[in-house]
């Protein structure tokens, strides 16, 4: 009898003593895959590398100040390959609140399809280059943005926030862009304020077929 009662107690307590670790370490593995999910962006370089992981979800884990003329994601044509890639951002951005500083050129992502933005600030920025163009994304397709705020100048027309929105949708965003654009020669329609010299203002948050909330 008493070897019997001893069996069934070590039979129990081997099932306590197992059946704990394997929580703790099941506990322990999802909580490290869903650090993984997430990967910090701590500086412009950390943003470049976005692109070879174009589905990811990213965090910004600090202020980050712009040096070059970025413009991630972007459509090009290689001529010794004669082959034309499309690039696009699919994945997801947070903020988290942080501020993305002095961003120059004409979308710091050039393109985006379901994507996901929020919780981003851009302050300074100066929207320029050769064709219309916005401060976060050039061209956006069935992209999610929230919370958002831009604030800056523009030099040539578009938008603050995306150039080309196509069936975006728009919360809580916010562009606060003064345009100073001048071109020499006349629209149809519009008269220059002084001879050789026009100013156009930029749209608001968002271009063509966007949702805004």
């Amino acid at each position: 009898m008493f070897m019997k009662k001893m069996a069934a107690f070590l039979m129990a307590f081997t099932l306590v003593c197992t059946s704990s670790p394997a929580d703790l370490h099941t506990g322990a593995a999802t909580e490290t895959v869903y650090t993984a999910q997430a990967v910090a962006i701590s500086s412009e370089e950390d943003l470049v590398a976005m692109q070879e992981n174009p589905d990811g979800n990213y965090y910004l884990a600090k202020d980050i100040t712009i040096k070059g003329n970025l413009n991630l994601f972007p459509n090009y044509y290689d001529y010794d390959t004669k082959v034309q890639h499309e690039e696009c951002f699919t994945g997801s951005l947070d903020g988290r609140g942080h501020t993305i500083k002095d961003y120059t050129g004409m979308g710091l992502f050039n393109n985006a399809k379901n994507a996901t933005f929020k919780n981003i600030v851009m302050t300074n920025v100066t929207i320029q280059g050769k064709e219309m163009g916005a401060a976060l994304v050039y061209q956006a397709e069935k992209c999610r943005f929230f919370n958002i705020t831009v604030s800056g100048k523009a030099t040539i027309g578009g938008a603050g926030i995306v150039d080309s929105a196509k069936s975006c949708d728009f919360t809580d965003c916010t562009s606060k862009v003064n345009a100073d654009i001048k071109v020499t020669d006349a629209l149809p329609g519009f008269l220059p304020e002084s001879p050789g010299e026009m100013k156009i203002p930029i749209s608001g948050i968002a271009g063509i077929r966007a949702i805004s909330h």
